[in-house]
């Protein structure tokens, strides 16, 4: 019974659940539009709502939509493949709830941003937790937010090995990642290539440029499951 229940709920209704929606932003219509799931989070009925941005500021207020409009534009132009940002939505008695949005920027063959789809969320519960913060922790998070967009947006233009490579370990690579060395590896069959190392810490490594894998690799336990290996 509970498998079957669990098989019962897709992927939308996960969402819901989790007061998730999602949305997709035509840029060249101007329209934005909303599941359910995201409408209830703006605390919109789906009749009240007719597919345009400026509809919503029935819940954001004029300044916050401006504040956040131009954030996230300032993202699409400078090139971005993603982008994040907090606001706030007014519900209808009156209470304020911290809200997180969420994008994918697509481009046309020529590059020019066609659309952006994404999720938007109630996030109180981050506020509650950003309050309980140090500020020495939230430094350290919105660093490593940082380093991620970084590297996503840089993987995202990748397109072969040695574009990966050239993202990771070229000039700026070990910054990018606030690391002393780094170390990029192909697998195959049951061998391990190194084919990039950076950064003086690593330069005992290059005699594994061929190496057998075996559980006398730290990094093997990460080929067989596929999951992160910290040492």
């Amino acid at each position: 019974m509970a498998g079957r229940r669990r098989a019962e709920i897709g992927l939308g209704e996960r969402l819901a659940l989790n007061r998730v929606g999602t949305f997709e932003w035509d840029l060249p219509e101007g329209t934005f539009e909303l599941d359910a799931a995201g409408l209830a989070v703006y605390d919109i009925e789906p009749d009240e709502y007719d597919g345009r941005p400026e509809s919503l500021l029935s819940r954001v207020a004029p300044e916050e939509g401006a504040r956040l409009g131009a954030a996230v534009m300032s993202e699409i132009h400078a090139g971005r493949s993603s982008f994040g940002a907090y606001f706030r939505v007014r519900r209808r008695d009156g209470r304020e709830q911290w809200t997180h949005m969420r994008g994918r920027v697509l481009r046309d063959e020529h590059g020019t941003p066609r659309s952006v789809v994404g999720i938007v969320r109630d996030a109180d519960a981050d506020r509650v937790q950003l309050a309980m913060t140090t500020p020495v922790q939230l430094a350290g998070w919105q660093r490593m937010t940082t380093v991620l967009q970084g590297t996503a947006d840089a993987l995202s233009r990748a397109m072969t090995v040695a574009d990966v490579t050239a993202v990771l370990t070229g000039e700026g690579g070990l910054e990018l990642f606030g690391a002393d060395g780094l170390v990029l590896g192909l697998v195959k069959g049951d061998a391990l290539q190194l084919v990039a190392v950076a950064g003086e810490s690593t330069s005992e490594l290059e005699e594994l440029k061929l190496h057998r894998i075996d559980e006398s690799l730290p990094l093997a336990e990460a080929v067989f499951t596929q999951r992160p290996r910290f040492v």
